[in-house]
C-alpha cells in the first residue's frame, strides 16, 4: 500500500482503535509516545553514528558525501519531532482561545458597564452622572491597561469576538491598538476624538448612509468633557435603532498608571434606566456599546532614518457592543444586517478622526474645558444603590475576575502572535510539469483534510455550535506583514441539508473572481486554472485583483473540497470538508513581489448537520425569546420534536505581506482594512447561493 494509502488507512481507522482498545491495555500517555519515538531516533541515530565510524576505518577517513548524508538525516529527524512537537503546542493554543470564547460568552456583564439610572429632574441627571465620572475613568483605565499588558505598543493589533447569548441579543468585545504616525501631539488626536463625540450622527449619516439624529443631548460642565446623548439611526433596511449613552473625555498632563507621562482617555457607557426619555422597544432595536478609548505618546525609530526618532499616538480602544434582540417582527435578512454593522460606529469613529487629522488639522478648534461646575463626587455609581456588603464582595470578585481574563486575553494575543506558523499549513512547492503538479496535489490531499477538520474540531470545542460566533486577531508580525486569525461559526437555518451548503461553497470556489469584483469594486481574474480529477475537487488557482486604490495583489492557492455522506468522525452524520492552502513555491507561476503584494490564505471549513428540539415561532409578544439562529421556522412545535440546523464552522490564517514597492500611506492602511473582504465575500455568496436555490 502507497503512504497515501497508509494515511487513509489510518484516518479511517483512528476512531474504531480508540472506541475499542485491546483488551487489559493501558493507553499510553502523549507524553510517554513522544519519549519513545525521540528514544528511537536516538538509537537510530547512534546506529547511523557506528556505520560512519566503520567506514571511516575502511576508507582511511573519506568519508565526504557519506557523512553529508548522515548529517541530512539527524536533521530530518529532529526537525520532524520538532514539528510534530510544534503541532502539538498549537492545538493546545487553539483549545484555549476556544475556552476563552466561551468564557466570554457566558459572562452575565462586561468588565467597563455600570447599571445606570437617570432620573426624571434634570439636577438629578447631572449629579447622578458627575457622581460617576471617576469611577467610570478609572475602571476604563484598569481594563485597557490588562488588555494591552502582553502587547506590543508599536506594532497595530486587532481583536473580535462577536456571539448570541441566551436572550437572543447579539454582542460584540473588539479590542484594538492603532497608530497616528506624523502628528504634533496627543492632544490634536485627542481633539479630533472629542470633536467626533460631540458630532457622531453626522459622521454616521454621511459614512454610513444611515440617517441619524440626536433626540436629546445634554453637555455638563467640569475638568472633563461629560454628555449624555441619545442617538435614533434609520438603517437602508428600515429597521431603526437608539442608543443612549453617557461620555466622558479628559485629557491628563501626567498619569500615574503611564508612568508619568501625557494621556487622555474617552469612555463611554449605555444608559439602562431613563425616567425622562424610556426605550421605544416595541419600534426601534436598542443597541448598548460600553467603551474605553486610551491615547498615549510613544516614540519609535523612522523607517526612513534608524538613527532618528519619531512620535507616534498610539489609541488603545476596548468596545462592548450589544444589539438587543427586537421585541417587534424584523425581516432575517434585515436582523442580518443589523448584527453585521453591530460594529460599524467604531469604525466610522476612525474613520473620522483619520479624515479630521489629515484633511482638517489646521481649523480644527481647540475644545476646552469650561470651567466652574459641580465638584467631583467620589464613588458614586448607582443612582439606585445596592448597599447589601454581599453585593459589594461579589461585585469587586467579578471585576477581579474580568481583570483576570483581560490579561489572559492579552497573554493569548502575545502567544498568537508569536508563533512562527499556523497549525493548518503544509509547504507547498508545485514544479513545472502538469503531471508532477497535478501528483503533488494529490498527495497532500488526506494529510489537508485531516489537519483542517483536527483544528477546526480543537477551536470549537467549548463553542455552542447554534449559536453564530466570531473570533479574530490582527497584528503584524516581526516581518511587517500584517496578519488574521479567525474563526467562526455560522448556522443556516432552514437550509434542507449540507449538501446544499456545499453546493454554494463550490460555487464560491470555482466562480470567486466573478463575486470579488461584483461586491467589493475589485477587478478581479484567474491568471490560470488547474483542475485535478478524483473522488475530491481538487484544484490550483492564481488570483490577481486591482483594489480602487490602484494596488494589485495575488493569490496562489491550493483547494480541496469533498462531500462526505458518512464520516465516522461526525458520527456517520452527512458532511463536508473544503480547505485552501497557500502555494509557497511555483516553478511555473513564481510570485511578482516587485508590482503586486501577495496575499495568502490557509482555511478550512466543516460543514455539519447539527440536531436540536425544534422551537415554536415567537409572537410579537414573545419576541425576546427569539434567537438570531432559530429565524424563520413558524407553526408549532412539540417538545419532542427536532429539526436539523446545518452549521458551518471556519477557520482561517490569512497574510498580507509587506510591499517590496513604495505605497502611500492610506493605500497601505486601506490594504490592511481589507484583509478579511474576501472571506466576507465568500459568506455573502453563500447566503445568496442558499436563498435563490432553497426551492
Amino acid at each position: 500500500m502507497s503512504h497515501q494509502g497508509d494515511r487513509v488507512a489510518t484516518l479511517s481507522t483512528g476512531t474504531q482503535t480508540t472506541l475499542e482498545p485491546p483488551p487489559k491495555k493501558k493507553r499510553k500517555s502523549t507524553y510517554l509516545v513522544r519519549k519513545e519515538e525521540a528514544d528511537a531516533l536516538q538509537t537510530k541515530v547512534k546506529l547511523l553514528r557506528n556505520e560512519l565510524a566503520t567506514l571511516q576505518s575502511r576508507n582511511d577517513g573519506g568519508n565526504g558525501q557519506f557523512r553529508r548524508d548522515v548529517e541530512l538525516q539527524e536533521a530530518e529527524a529532529k526537525n520532524q519531532l520538532l514539528r510534530q512537537l510544534l503541532r502539538e503546542q498549537q492545538g493546545v493554543v487553539a483549545a484555549v482561545q476556544s475556552l476563552i470564547s466561551s468564557n466570554l460568552e457566558q459572562e452575565p456583564d462586561n468588565p467597563m458597564h455600570t447599571y445606570i439610572h437617570l432620573p426624571e429632574d434634570w439636577s438629578g441627571r447631572r449629579e447622578t452622572v458627575l457622581g460617576m465620572k471617576d469611577d467610570k475613568i478609572n475602571r476604563a483605565f484598569r481594563y485597557v491597561k490588562a488588555r494591552s499588558r502582553h502587547l506590543d505598543l508599536l506594532k497595530a493589533h486587532f481583536s473580535e469576538e462577536r456571539y448570541e447569548d441566551l436572550h437572543g441579543d447579539f454582542l460584540c468585545h473588539r479590542f484594538d491598538v492603532i497608530h497616528f504616525p506624523g502628528v504634533n501631539s496627543l492632544k490634536e488626536v485627542f481633539d479630533a476624538l472629542v470633536f467626533f463625540l460631540f458630532n457622531m450622527e453626522i459622521s454616521i449619516s454621511e459614512k454610513l448612509g444611515h440617517i441619524t439624529i440626536r433626540e436629546d443631548y445634554d453637555s455638563m460642565s467640569d475638568d472633563a468633557y461629560i454628555s449624555n446623548h441619545r442617538l435614533v439611526s434609520n438603517h437602508e433596511n428600515g429597521v431603526t435603532s437608539e442608543a443612549n449613552a453617557i461620555a466622558f473625555a479628559q485629557c491628563f498632563e501626567c498619569r500615574e498608571e503611564f508612568g508619568g507621562r501625557p494621556c487622555a482617555l474617552i469612555t463611554t457607557d449605555s444608559v439602562d434606566e431613563d425616567d425622562l426619555h424610556p426605550y421605544d422597544s416595541l419600534r426601534r432595536v436598542r443597541r448598548d456599546i460600553s467603551a474605553a478609548a486610551v491615547l498615549t505618546e510613544e516614540r519609535r525609530r523612522k523607517r526612513s532614518d534608524e538613527e532618528a526618532e519619531e512620535l507616534v499616538v498610539v489609541m488603545r480602544r476596548a468596545m462592548f457592543a450589544k444589539a438587543h434582540c427586537p421585541e417587534f417582527e424584523v425581516p432575517s435578512n434585515a436582523l442580518l444586517e443589523v448584527h453585521d454593522g453591530i460594529a460599524s460606529w467604531a469604525d466610522v469613529m476612525l474613520q473620522t478622526i483619520r479624515g479630521l487629522l489629515q484633511v482638517l488639522r489646521s481649523e480644527l478648534v481647540a475644545l476646552k474645558g469650561r470651567e466652574g461646575g459641580l465638584d467631583t463626587r467620589l464613588n458614586r455609581i448607582l443612582r439606585r444603590q445596592q448597599s447589601m456588603s454581599e453585593n459589594a464582595l461579589l461585585k469587586d470578585a467579578m471585576r477581579n475576575q474580568h481583570q483576570a481574563v483581560a490579561t489572559a486575553q492579552s497573554l493569548l494575543s502575545l502567544c498568537v502572535e508569536s508563533q512562527s506558523a499556523n497549525p493548518m499549513h503544509t509547504r507547498i512547492h508545485l514544479p513545472k510539469m502538469v503531471n508532477a503538479r497535478h501528483e503533488a496535489m494529490l498527495n497532500m490531499k488526506d494529510d489537508m483534510f485531516l489537519r483542517g477538520f483536527q483544528y477546526v474540531k480543537t477551536r470549537s470545542q467549548h463553542l455552542d455550535l447554534f449559536k453564530p460566533h466570531l473570533s479574530e486577531e490582527r497584528f503584524e508580525d516581526a516581518n511587517g506583514d500584517l496578519c488574521c486569525v479567525r474563526f467562526e461559526i455560522i448556522p443556516f437555518p432552514g437550509v434542507r441539508s449540507v449538501k446544499h451548503v456545499f453546493n454554494a461553497l463550490e460555487f464560491f470556489l470555482f466562480n470567486m473572481e466573478i463575486s470579488i469584483s461584483e461586491k467589493l469594486g475589485h477587478i478581479t481574474i484567474r491568471e490560470d486554472y488547474d483542475n485535478v480529477n478524483g473522488d475530491a475537487c481538487i484544484s490550483n488557482h492564481r488570483l490577481v485583483s486591482e483594489d480602487k486604490n490602484g494596488v494589485i495583489s495575488e493569490a496562489n492557492e491550493a483547494a480541496f473540497a469533498q462531500y462526505f455522506e458518512c464520516r465516522k468522525e461526525f458520527g456517520g452524520q452527512p458532511c463536508a470538508l473544503i480547505t485552501v492552502d497557500t502555494v509557497d513555491d511555483d516553478d511555473l507561476h513564481p510570485y511578482n513581489p516587485l508590482e503586486r503584494v501577495r496575499k495568502d490564505t490557509v482555511a478550512t471549513v466543516v460543514v455539519t448537520e447539527e440536531r436540536r428540539k425544534k422551537r415554536a415561532s415567537a409572537s410579537k409578544s414573545k419576541a425576546k425569546t427569539r434567537t438570531r439562529s432559530g429565524l424563520g421556522y413558524g407553526g408549532e412545535a412539540s417538545d419532542d420534536e427536532e429539526e436539523v440546523v446545518v452549521v458551518m464552522r471556519r477557520g482561517a490564517f490569512l497574510k498580507t505581506h509587506r510591499p517590496e514597492f513604495e505605497l502611500s500611506t492610506d493605500a497601505l492602511r486601506e490594504l490592511h482594512d481589507d484583509i478579511t473582504n474576501w472571506a466576507d465575500v465568500m459568506v455573502q455568496t453563500i447566503r445568496g447561493y442558499v436563498a435563490t436555490h432553497s426551492s
